[in-house]
């Protein structure tokens, strides 16, 4: 029997990789003092990671936190309460309500730590990174006594014991607001939490956009598979084929490097493909590999991966800079109306949660008012002169804009006047 001497090899190369999505589900660890966020604890950073790598979201995000600091504070009530008031408000961070509306864009909740004057007063008020604090278990009554924190639980979490140069990502208490254990209070304070009510989550606020996660994470996929495409061609763009052997492991390895080196890369539009086989009689083989029109199908796709984050997130489309068929309606009349919705609908109510939350403080100090979160003034949001011109009469202007009292006799444009004041 002749003996086939000719050899060939085969390789098969998986390209693919499988994402799952953290669990949102908290649960309870019988060695740790806390609540898991997700089942590896790291829910909050998977948050922040998704935001850090897609841009729509990110935009949305920002867009939803200014909206929700608004023009800042205000306060209805006596003006000797207001005033008071007022000074309490003083010694905050400036940056307080700005990243207490960040942290509510973000994760739909936060963390406010306050220290107490030994009269037993608020001293003061601090915002606490969400992503810092974990949930303490709840006592015989249902209440959550205690609050942990750490600025690193990837740490933290794996460790049962930790070393003197690893004591600062020790997950500390922190007590809660209602907390009897005074000892702890004195030393750090009490936490404040505040979230939006959903049913059946007792420990964590979870995000407005929930939905729309794996949207999220198909949206930062489309960006790696075209940056990978340019790095480094991953769909190759040429099949050559040797004939010579190349089952020694080192020369393989040489062989492709060198034709990957001239060949591969986004100025050469993809990588080499390199089988052999061995066959005296036959030459080196090269040929094209067909470009195919998966790019297509990413375009389409990506189109519907914004519009489902942006419905998630319950921005207007027209408000995400996303053409939308407006019918009769003028364009500008839509933005206006998107931008009351948005305020109304999406941004209240989570002002509502700040503000209530900061009365609460102001009770615990004897001052009784109503706070308020100012709302955006209209140049601030569209801003652009010209729009505004377009979707606003000029009392609205005089009055919301340039801050002037009104003046008897104003002149109130109609959408069709308006029209004429700008072409």
């Amino acid at each position: 029997m002749e003996e086939n001497l000719e050899k060939s090899n085969v390789f098969f190369v998986n390209l693919t990789t499988k994402s799952v999505t953290p669990d949102v589900d908290v649960r309870r660890n019988r060695k740790k003092d806390y609540i898991y966020f997700g089942k590896d604890n790291l829910f909050p950073n998977y948050l922040i990671d998704l935001a850090d790598n897609c841009s729509i979201h990110r935009a949305l995000l920002e867009t939803k936190s200014k909206f929700i600091a608004g023009e800042g504070f205000s306060f209805e009530g006596e003006d000797s309460q207001v005033a008071l008031a007022e000074r309490f408000l003083e010694g905050l961070d400036k940056d307080f309500l700005r990243k207490t509306s960040v942290d509510m864009a973000y994760f739909n909740g936060f963390y406010w730590q306050s220290k107490f004057e030994r009269s037993g007063n608020v001293a003061y008020l601090r915002n606490v990174d969400f992503s810092y604090i974990r949930s303490g278990k709840m006592n015989e009554n249902g209440e959550v006594e205690k609050y942990y924190y750490t600025p690193d639980w990837k740490f933290a979490t794996k460790r049962n014991s930790f070393k003197p140069e690893d004591a600062i990502y020790e997950p500390k208490p922190i007590a809660s607001w209602y907390s009897s254990d005074r000892a702890l209070v004195r030393e750090r304070g009490e936490l404040i939490n505040g979230m939006s009510y959903s049913p059946g989550k007792l420990f964590y606020a979870e995000p407005n956009y929930l939905g729309a996660l794996n949207y999220i994470e198909i949206s930062n996929q489309i960006a790696e598979f075209h940056k990978n495409n340019l790095d480094n061609g991953m769909v190759g763009s040429m099949h050559i084929h040797l004939f010579e052997d190349l089952s020694d492991g080192e020369k393989r390895r040489k062989v492709e490097k060198s034709i990957n080196n001239k060949f591969s890369g986004s100025e050469n539009a993809g990588k080499v493909v390199v089988t052999w086989s061995t066959n005296p009689d036959m030459k080196t083989l090269v040929e094209s590999i067909p470009v195919n029109d998966s790019h297509e199908m990413f375009t389409l796709l990506n189109g519907k991966v914004s519009e489902e984050i942006v419905m998630a997130h319950r921005t207007p489309m027209a408000l995400a800079g996303i053409k939308v068929a407006t019918g009769l309606q003028s364009e500008d009349s839509l933005t206006r109306s998107n931008m009351e919705y948005y305020q109304n609908t999406v941004i209240r109510p989570q002002q509502t949660v700040i503000e209530d939350s900061l009365d609460k403080v102001l009770e615990r100090n004897g001052i009784n008012v109503k706070t308020k979160i100012k709302p955006l003034k209209p140049i601030d949001i569209l801003a652009s002169e010209e729009l505004m011109l377009r979707t606003m009469s000029l009392e609205e202007i005089r009055r919301d804009v340039l801050g002037k009292d009104e003046l008897e006799g104003t002149p109130v444009l109609s959408e069709s006047n308006n029209d004429n004041i700008v072409d």
